[in-house]
């Protein structure tokens, strides 16, 4: 898969071609960023392992802003902005990366790594360190404000399974099957998780979900009943 970066500018006009593809497009304006290496150039294709590394961060950008909250897609507006100047700062003085930037950059790609392989029973905390180059004490600092890195992993597989009981492309699917496409190898430990963290059972909430769907869409009016729906 190509992670092509390429940079034009929308203060002049310009005519370009593009084949089929999907891209990511990042807009920001040239003040904050002056010092940037590539700011005063005519546009084209970036190349070298910066330009590589931030191809490769834009792509995990997208797969952790799906499950990401309205919180933390804030973060990661800020680790974004990081990650831009870190990339393509001019040299410097050593120094100018801060200990900040270091960090949102690191939690950026641990994000990355966790959505990846949030379906897998092997998704412990050891796997983690190997996947994503950091120590236990590092992924203890960074997940500290999630309560801990498994919270943060439970948090978001409950929030996948959510998003998927609500979709009415899966309600031919068992609950189980899907929880278990979400990482809940044990049936009954996710019923359990589920209602303890949602103050509901799957069951009801897919029920809810899945009516307060159609109603927005207009397949069902409001008198609608979900025995109704599945006729």
């Amino acid at each position: 898969m190509a992670r092509d970066v390429v940079l034009d500018s929308m203060r002049d006009t310009f005519d370009d071609t593009w084949t089929e593809s999907s891209w990511v497009a990042f807009v920001f304006p040239r003040e904050g960023f002056e010092h940037l290496e590539f700011v005063d150039r005519a546009g084209g294709p970036l190349k070298g392992a910066c330009a590589q590394l931030f191809g490769e961060f834009a792509l995990a950008l997208v797969d952790t802003l799906r499950t990401a909250s309205t919180e933390e897609r804030a973060g990661l507006a800020h680790t974004t902005t990081a990650m831009i100047r870190a990339c393509f700062q001019r040299p410097v003085a050593p120094g100018t990366v801060s200990a900040d930037d270091i960090a949102q950059m690191d939690r950026a790609r641990v994000y990355r790594t966790i959505q990846l392989h949030l379906a897998s029973p092997r998704l412990t905390l050891n796997r983690i360190c190997q996947l994503s180059g950091l120590s236990r004490s590092a992924l203890y600092r960074l997940f500290e404000s999630h309560g801990g890195v498994a919270n943060y992993i439970l948090e978001r597989r409950l929030d996948a399974v959510m998003r998927d009981l609500s979709d009415p492309a899966l309600a031919s699917r068992s609950i189980a099957n899907i929880a278990e496409s979400r990482g809940f190898h044990s049936a009954a430990a996710f019923s359990r998780t589920f209602s303890r963290h949602f103050g509901c059972s799957p069951r009801d909430a897919r029920k809810a979900l899945l009516v307060g769907a159609l109603v927005q869409r207009g397949v069902i009016d409001r008198t609608g009943t979900f025995r109704d729906l599945l006729g």
